[in-house]
């Protein structure tokens, strides 16, 4: 949506589930101490070409060293198919101007850090998310167990908002804003399956990042056959499929729900266990993504060239 021609788009809508825009994308200057890195641990220094020797590698091997290098795979600013970065692009209105589908999980970072267990775990994965010195500031200021009630709930709200919550809201913001249809919603549905089984991991991650994935592909291992949870699949199913047929906008009239355009009050379509119903984005958390959108532009303005 955000790479080469945007007038000329590959596709004309787009589901979304649990992620938009990445905050930035790689580019030298950012990822080459954690690359070094990489081919040192792997034995490849020195070598000539180096990507010949790591190709060498046992893929194993390569994945936990680029995991303990802390080497992150994402897409690269390489001035031919991502030209800038996104939130810059963004800025500049250079996005596909199609209708959007946009889902986000209740708590979207309980996934990634039930390993946190003080406000010093938090900061540190604060500054892994590189940031402007002020900004990283601000956001340590803000991500605290005192605002949230505990260092695991202050993590969680961090990784949900700047990973998947805020680039998904600043998503359906700009694409409302340039006239075109965008639906915002949020899955509050914990499946059951797990918690029937005792699994304890996911009795305490709440409604976690993937959790609507048996819903909408109907994966039935994963789907409760005697309560509410397949009635919920099919009608999601049913509105997906009607959302890429081409229902009429605005408003999404299909499966019985009529799920409203974001617009500029910020209406969104919740799913839970009894069912559909329509909220406003709470005002804390546009407030959040209105720092991360600025602070996310401030920093890729500041690293926008190769």
């Amino acid at each position: 949506m955000v790479s080469g021609d945007v007038t000329k788009p590959l596709f004309d809508r787009a589901v979304l589930e649990s992620g938009a825009l990445f905050s930035v994308y790689n580019i030298p200057s950012l990822v080459q101490a954690g690359f070094d890195a990489l081919v040192a641990a792997v034995g490849c220094s020195g070598q000539t070409p180096v990507l010949d020797c790591l190709r060498k590698v046992p893929a194993q091997k390569l994945f936990d060293s680029a995991a303990a290098a802390g080497v992150s795979y994402l897409p690269a600013v390489d001035g031919k198919y991502v030209k800038e970065q996104q939130q810059v692009a963004l800025s500049k209105g250079q996005i596909y101007k199609i209708p959007v589908l946009v889902l986000d999980n209740n708590d979207e970072g309980t996934y990634f850090t039930t390993y946190i267990t003080s406000q010093d775990d938090v900061n540190a994965l604060i500054d892994s998310f590189t940031l402007l010195p002020a900004d990283n500031t601000q956001a340590k200021q803000i991500y605290t167990a005192a605002n949230f009630g505990s260092p695991i709930a202050a993590v969680a709200n961090f990784f949900g908002d700047i990973v998947f919550k805020c680039p998904d809201i600043q998503l359906v913001r700009t694409l409302t804003a340039a006239g075109v249809a965008a639906f915002k919603g949020r899955f509050s549905i914990k499946p059951t399956i797990n918690l029937a089984a005792g699994d304890a991991f996911f009795s305490v991650i709440g409604v976690y990042h993937t959790a609507e994935m048996p819903f909408v592909w109907n994966y039935n291992p994963s789907l409760n056959q005697t309560n509410y949870e397949k009635s919920i699949s099919q009608k999601m199913i049913n509105t997906w499929s009607d959302f890429f047929a081409g229902s009429p906008f605005p408003g999404l009239l299909t499966a019985g729900i009529n799920w409203p355009t974001y617009d500029s009050t910020g209406k969104r379509l919740v799913w839970s266990s009894t069912g559909t119903s329509v909220e406003t984005v709470p005002s804390d958390l546009k407030s959040r993504c209105d720092f991360w959108d600025a602070a996310n532009l401030r920093f890729s303005s500041a690293n926008n060239k190769l």
